[in-house]
């Protein structure tokens, strides 16, 4: 039973985090086409706010729900894990992917509203905190070790920064939107 748990658990993070990602990547969208003439940027905000609610109410928080009933139930099987520093570690991750979550919601609502006035540089940026607590989580339950998980975040974090300038520089030198 507990490795059908576990499974069930596996599958259904990786069910949330695709729609974290994809969330996340259809409001650069969303803002994005605020750049373009009227009648395009109308077509294009509708389509978008209707797959970004749909993603959200159909996938993503589904999938949170989902994957937090089986990462509860795994704990309740093997309690000690509690005791254990990486699973604090881990939990923290988690905790931290939650708020991600509802504030991902919060910014449907000003989608919705047509409120959202953020650059898609700073939506861009806002994006990479899912990768980078996917990085915690990983590293704290594979390593196992605090000293070997921090190591292992920071050269994620430093490998993302790297790309994360690369990435900019390339759309100015093309000319392309921030």
């Amino acid at each position: 039973m507990f490795l059908w748990i576990k499974s069930l658990h596996i599958i259904f993070i990786i069910s949330w985090f695709a729609g974290l990602f994809y969330l996340a990547r259809l409001y650069i969208y969303w803002i994005e086409a605020g750049h373009r003439e009227e009648a395009a940027k109308a077509i294009l905000r509708d389509q978008l706010e209707i797959m970004s609610k749909r993603l959200w109410l159909y996938i993503t928080t589904p999938a949170m729900v989902l994957s937090s009933v089986f990462g509860i139930t795994l704990l309740l099987l093997v309690p000690g894990y509690l005791n254990e520093p990486w699973m604090h570690l881990k939990l923290l991750g988690v905790f931290m992917l939650l708020i991600y979550h509802f504030h991902l919601g919060s910014l449907l609502k000003k989608i919705q509203s047509q409120t959202l006035n953020w650059k898609s540089t700073t939506m861009r940026a806002y994006n990479e905190i899912p990768t980078v607590l996917l990085l915690l989580c990983v590293f704290a339950i594979v390593l196992k070790n605090l000293q070997s998980t921090l190591v292992g975040l920071l050269t994620g974090l430093l490998l993302g920064a790297a790309l994360f300038t690369l990435v900019k520089r390339v759309r100015k030198k093309k000319g392309m939107p921030n």
